[in-house]
């Protein structure tokens, strides 16, 4: 089975461990990775496996929730901290290490926070969504009991140019329901698939999942997190995605193949060199 990992990250700390993981993703039958930023050990690790995977491992860089409340605090923090983005990019598509996605970047209320944290959450999402128009990138963006504050977002901010080519970017690691997979679509975007979708209580997410267009389905990791079932308890990798493909290409009555050979079809679509 062919398959694309569509959300992996590769934390800095772990870096010794990586070299074997791609091996394994390898034989697995992964034609490729998205390897995912979102802070800086985030950042530094997926670098570190884009320069060493060339043409295997792409590089997607961002800032996630997380660094709102100190990189976007006030408007002249905000813009210190997109140029300090924008020079980064910069410098790596000097040394000939192209972008190929913003993120991981979005919106979390799941903590409850207060309006000042979410307007700081809100105004870096949004400075992302304005840098990937720039750079005619697709987003990976993460929403968590944020999802009409993520969607006006996008409205506002996201790309039309890219909306129209179906490559505003993908709502990763996807838990919502139908209303909100269906704006998603509706706006341009593609629903990640990752290894909550195997698990005994995600019943009415495959259902949700069921009624989408294929065409518009990634698969994903989101390692090391979100082990999906049959591995549950260990530390998820990118080899480990064929579990999940697996479980789709059930829920869709189709075969792991044909899933595989769609999904990875979707993702080089939408983070392939030709288009980035």
């Amino acid at each position: 089975m062919t398959t694309f990992d569509s959300h992996a990250h590769f934390p800095s700390e772990t870096i010794a461990e990586h070299e074997a993981q791609i091996a394994r993703a390898r034989a697995a039958g992964l034609a490729g990775i998205l390897a995912v930023g979102g802070g800086e050990s985030l950042d530094e690790g997926a670098v570190t496996m884009a320069r060493r995977f060339p043409g295997y491992v792409f590089l997607a860089l961002g800032l996630d929730r997380d660094c709102a409340a100190t990189l976007a605090e006030t408007p002249s923090a905000l813009k210190k901290t997109m140029a300090d983005l924008r020079s980064r990019i910069s410098a790596l598509n000097d040394e000939g290490i192209p972008l190929h996605a913003i993120g991981e970047t979005g919106l979390d209320f799941s903590r409850k926070p207060t309006e000042l944290e979410k307007e700081a959450q809100i105004a870096l999402f949004e400075a992302q969504l304005e840098l990937a128009e720039e750079l005619g990138l697709p987003c990976t963006i993460h929403s968590r009991d944020a999802e009409n504050a993520t969607l006006a977002s996008i409205e506002r901010h996201g790309s039309r140019v890219l909306r129209a080519r179906g490559r505003l970017g993908v709502i990763h690691c996807f838990t919502g329901g139908k209303e909100f997979a269906d704006a998603a679509i509706a706006l341009g975007l593609h629903i990640g698939v990752s290894g909550i979708f195997t698990f005994n209580n995600a019943s009415d997410l495959r259902g949700t999942v069921r009624t989408l267009p294929r065409e518009r389905l990634l698969v994903e990791t989101d390692c090391p997190y979100l082990t999906p079932v049959p591995m549950r308890g260990k530390p998820n990798e990118p080899a480990m995605l064929v579990h999940t493909a697996t479980r789709l290409a059930r829920e869709l009555g189709s075969t792991p193949e044909e899933i595989g050979a769609i999904t990875t079809a979707n993702a080089m679509r939408l983070f392939s060199p030709e288009n980035a």
